[in-house]
């Protein structure tokens, strides 16, 4: 019943109280009653009095709980706690959206043996009860690999029970710690994108947890394997196309030939680039592009190309581009804004054509990322311990250099098919990789990474200056 309670939106509660409320329900089990004192709660729970005592009186105020006395002939009376039909029916509720993957981790956050604890501060995670939580939603809502997207700031403030300002707070704490590698902000975009919610992803591997869960294997590459971000081949183009857009009548109807000539290195980009009017590609990016929206353009073709990799291994061949039906409908779905997408004035099957340009673009640069890849890893197969047909990829989210014109330290995450399977460890990519015919071309080492490197590779997010000099203490990772 406790995994299905983490899932619950319970009105008007305090985070550590439904902490205590997912640790009671793991505590009963199958139960449905519990006759111990407070003080047994305390000290069996290892949460202070003041919260238990305050969280029962949370279930028992809103009739999840009733309290009862069982006499006793002798000694004082026993109180006797019972879950209410009310919170059974929530729990049944929740049943389809049962964690999947994590509830190893998600024990071991429920858990207060004195066990793996830190000995400066003598706690197994320094994370208060409503980090803690926190990181619990977090977990129940990622996927194998501990990305979590479409969980938006309003979501996690119900589920949490917080206010925005102290989500923020905790947020920020848990990627200090290490527990969220890193994020990308949502954001709100008037055509490209649309909406979207912020995106985490979760170092299963914390060294804190006792149990690594599904970890993987982190690959990194050299820094000049890819010259450019593809998403800023993509908003260069749709800037400069704005600005040409700006300074002809509008009567001018031209194909781009002066602008996408410089990208024409990039085959499967150029191909699908110079057929689009400059009138209807321009309409899609805004006058003012900021960092954010080239940065979540890139995480969504990172995460097709990621979609690439792991379900199309053996058909990504050479320079070869096919057809994918499935990831051609994510990105009809996700490429615009639903309000934009959705218009009935659009008036031209035109039009039409030049948006169904624009999804091939995307998808073309997510083709090429995937292939680029994979004939990089390709040649290291027989160095390292896994098959890479048998893994599912994930591209994270890399720092920029100089905005968002070129990558630094690109890095991706393996994790096996097989659930039972644990990768753990960084894999450096040799600088000659290129040079097929070498033979050190495509050798990789695994390597013991400094929190430095792990800030620079995007593994860690570096913190606020001022707990950087505790927190290094506190990040180191293992490397096995």
């Amino acid at each position: 019943m406790y995994l299905e309670s983490i899932f619950i939106k319970y009105e008007n509660i305090q985070a550590a109280e439904k902490y205590f409320i997912v640790k009671l329900l793991q505590y009963l089990d199958d139960e449905i009653s519990i006759t111990k004192p407070v003080k047994f709660m305390v000290d069996e729970f290892g949460i202070h009095a003041r919260v238990v005592s305050s969280s029962i009186r949370y279930l028992i105020k809103h009739d999840y709980c009733v309290q009862s006395k069982i006499k006793k002939t002798r000694g004082r009376s026993l109180t006797k706690l019972t879950i209410q039909p009310k919170l059974i029916e929530l729990i049944n509720d929740c049943q389809s959206l049962n964690v999947k993957y994590h509830r190893t981790l998600i024990d071991d956050l429920l858990c207060t043996a004195p066990l793996c604890r830190d000995t400066e501060t003598g706690k197994q995670h320094p994370l208060t009860l409503s980090c803690r939580l926190l990181l619990i939603v977090l977990l129940s809502h990622s996927n194998k690999c501990g990305v979590v997207r479409g969980l938006g700031g309003t979501m996690l403030c119900q589920l949490t029970g917080m206010k925005k300002a102290r989500l923020k707070s905790e947020l920020t704490k848990l990627k200090d710690f290490g527990y969220i590698r890193s994020s990308v902000s949502g954001l709100n975009g008037e055509y490209l994108l649309g909406t979207v919610n912020t995106v985490y992803f979760l170092n299963l591997t914390n060294t804190r947890y006792r149990n690594t869960g599904y970890s993987g294997a982190v690959i990194l590459f050299p820094v000049n394997m890819f010259k450019s971000h593809e998403a800023s081949n993509l908003i260069t183009l749709g800037v400069k196309a704005r600005k040409m857009k700006d300074e002809m009548s509008d009567s001018f109807n031209a194909p781009l030939n002066p602008i996408f000539y410089e990208f024409r290195h990039y085959k499967p980009f150029y191909d699908d680039v110079r057929n689009i009017d400059i009138r209807e590609l321009s309409q899609f990016f805004g006058t003012k592009l900021t960092k954010n929206p080239g940065t979540y353009l890139q995480l969504k073709i990172s995460e097709y190309a990621s979609y690439l990799l792991s379900t199309h291994w053996k058909t990504l061949i050479g320079s070869r581009v096919f057809h994918c039906e499935y990831l051609m409908s994510q990105i009809r779905m996700e490429a615009l804004a639903t309000r934009y997408r959705s218009r009935k004035e659009r008036g031209s099957t035109h039009e039409d054509e030049q948006i169904e340009l624009l999804y091939e673009m995307i998808f073309s640069l997510a083709m090429e990322l995937a292939l680029t890849i994979k004939s990089a890893v390709e040649p290291i197969e027989s160095k390292v311990q896994f098959k890479f047909e048998d893994m599912d990829f994930v591209i994270l989210p890399t720092g920029l250099k100089g905005g968002i014109s070129a990558r630094s330290y690109p890095s991706i995450e393996l994790h096996s098919k097989n659930m039972n399977d644990k990768l753990t460890g960084f894999y450096l990519l040799n600088e000659l990789f290129e040079h097929i015919g070498d033979e050190d071309a495509g050798m990789s080492k695994k390597v013991s990474l400094s929190v430095e490197e792990q800030y620079k590779y995007g593994l860690l997010t570096r913190p606020n200056p001022k707990k950087e000099k505790y927190l290094y203490k506190v990040r180191e990772l293992k490397v096995f």
